[in-house]
């Protein structure tokens, strides 16, 4: 499903590609998870899924900030 290849310049680089199999597989994979987020939508209704999508995204920005604070040694308190 995928080729593996060492780079010539820095043995710590692999280099990695999706052949043929690989990709029908994605391809696949991509089309089921596409008809089950379709299905979430019917349920919910387009409005109860803007929602969803807005807190998510907003989950995402305060993970990813929480993240950067603690790699900065920063620590925030918990509320």
């Amino acid at each position: 499903m995928i080729e593996r290849k060492m780079d010539a310049n820095d043995r710590r680089i692999v280099r990695v590609r999706l052949l043929a199999a690989g990709i029908k597989f994605v391809e696949l994979r991509r089309s089921i998870l596409l008809k089950h987020f379709k299905g979430l939508v019917s349920y919910l209704g387009i409005e109860r899924s803007i929602e969803l999508t807005s807190l998510i995204n907003d989950a995402f920005l305060y993970f990813r900030q929480h993240m950067m604070n603690h790699r900065c040694g920063k620590q925030q308190r918990e509320d």
